[in-house]
Order: structure tokens, then sequence, then C-alpha cells
């Protein structure tokens, strides 16, 4: 989303750390495997009245912590997660939402009723997985001609009051419970929904010099590391030399890149 997105807290964060020795494909492979299998294995032995309250395996005490172990792993397991879900695992669909912050917009479901269904948004995952990067690219140029068309020279309104998003800084405000997207803030938000897989797009667009899109690159990031102070964006210049640096950690697997099982 545009704004803060509450969901179940987990250990997995792309940070500016330092890093131990990245795992080959094999290992994230292996490691994922044993991680699944402890998984898997929890929702074996978890009782019925743990999982009645609220008919979520993902919910409980025992079976949760395994669960977001698995995405500790990050961008580097999303294939083998993929495969697991296309043997018909769609409650690995949650996990995918963590790791690569893809949502879909309620203008990508074909069938309205079916917004927000956990088995649908599997499949609307698979096929954002088989669509690959170009299917990234050619919906995120769809989107930006779009939002160009709608945003003004100097501030556009996102939300059905004023909160508002400035060309000058990317500065973008909170909204208030209730509040609706406006034409421009659907089609903002919609960007937003393809997740770490849009980021390479969106730092185009301000190396070309445009900060419209700069809040959802930090969002994407969260915060690009800390960079720039608390109130305020940091200077493009100075995101763009971070994303550099750190490009890599933000690299989606996509099948093309996967290295065969």
């Amino acid at each position: 989303m545009l704004f803060a997105f509450a969901c179940l807290s987990v250990a997995f964060a792309q940070d500016d750390s330092p890093q131990d020795e990245p795992l080959t494909p094999e290992q994230v492979r292996a490691e994922f495997e044993r991680r699944y299998d402890a998984w898997r294995e929890s929702l074996r032995q978890m009782r019925v009245e743990e999982y009645l309250p609220h008919g979520d395996p993902l919910l409980t005490k025992a079976t949760a912590r395994p669960y977001w172990q698995m995405m500790d792993l990050g961008l580097p397991a999303l294939p083998y997660m993929m495969q697991k879900m296309e043997a018909g695992d769609w409650w690995l669909a949650r996990g995918v939402y963590v790791i690569a912050k893809r949502r879909f917009h309620r203008s990508e479901y074909s069938n309205p009723a079916d917004y927000g269904d956990a088995r649908t948004k599997s499949d609307m995952l698979l096929a954002w997985w088989h669509r690959g990067e170009e299917g990234t690219q050619r919906r995120f140029d769809e989107l930006y001609a779009k939002w160009r068309e709608f945003k003004s020279p100097q501030r556009t309104l996102l939300w059905t009051a004023e909160v508002y998003l400035s060309d000058d800084d990317g500065q973008l405000s909170s909204p208030r419970v209730g509040m609706e997207f406006t034409q421009a803030g659907e089609v903002y938000d919609a960007i937003e929904c393809l997740g770490i897989a849009a980021l390479p797009h969106i730092v185009e667009t301000l190396k070309q010099g445009h900060t419209d899109l700069l809040a959802t690159a930090l969002d994407l990031t969260d915060g690009a590391g800390g960079l720039g102070e608390p109130t305020a964006p940091p200077k493009i210049e100075d995101f763009l030399q971070w994303w550099e640096a750190n490009k890599h950690r933000y690299a989606i697997p996509w099948l093309d890149e996967e290295a065969a099982p």
C-alpha cells in the first residue's frame, strides 16, 4: 500500500547491516526444503482447538514461527516457494507478499467478488510469476503513462481529502480512516502494488529527474536503509547512490534466471 501495511511481524528484512556470504542456489533450496518440512510437520501436529478460533493455521504460535522462518530466506527462496504453490500449497501466498511485496490492485481481479480471497491471490501470483520481468515492465509502463496523465505540475490529490503527493520533494502524508482514493490515487497505488519487481523501472524514472515515485521507492525498500532525515525524504541523487550499492538485494530471481531443478 501507499502507507504502512499491517501484517505479521517477521525477521526478514533487507537492511544494510553486514551480511554473511550469500548462499548458493543449491544451499537456498536445501535450506528452504528443510524449513518447509518443519512447517508442514508443525501443521500435522497442530491441535484442533488451536485452529478453530480463527481458522488460520498461520496464526497459531506453533505454526507461525516455522512459517516465517522460511521467509527469512528472502527473495532467493522465491522460486522454490512458487514451485510449492504450483503444487497446490496456496498458504505460501502470504509469504510471497512479505518477501516480494507484490499485492494485487482491485482492478486486477477479473471477478470483484474474489478480491482478497487467498486462493485467488495464489493463482494470480503464479500468473504474475510466469509472466516474468517483461510482464511487470509492461504493467508498469501502462500504469506510469496513466499516472503522468493524472498528475498535476505541482501537487496531486491522491485521496478524497487534502492528502497530496508533492512533486517538489516526494513527501506523502497519511490518509485518515474512511478516505477513498481519487483516480490518480488508484493508479499510484496500483504502481506500488507491483512490489519490489517494479523497483528497477521506478529507479529509471528517478534517473530522469521525476520525483513522483520516490515515496514508493522508499516504501518498497523499507526506507532505503534509513537514508535521509526522519521528517524529510532523501535527495534523489542520494537514493540513486544507495540503490547502486544495494540493488542486488532486490533482484527478483525470475524463472529464466532460476537454476534448473
